[in-house]
């Protein structure tokens, strides 16, 4: 999707990976709630 330079980010791999938890969840969130926009419409 996006990719960053790491040497411009010096972020420990256990927050990288934690921001991209937090970035799925609030996609999923986001997919699930248009969703049940969709079905509601």
């Amino acid at each position: 999707m996006f990719s960053l330079d790491l040497d411009l980010f010096p972020f420990p791999n256990v927050l990288i990976s934690y921001f991209s938890f937090i970035f799925f969840l609030s996609l999923m969130f986001l997919m699930m709630f248009w969703l049940f926009l969709y079905l509601k419409i």
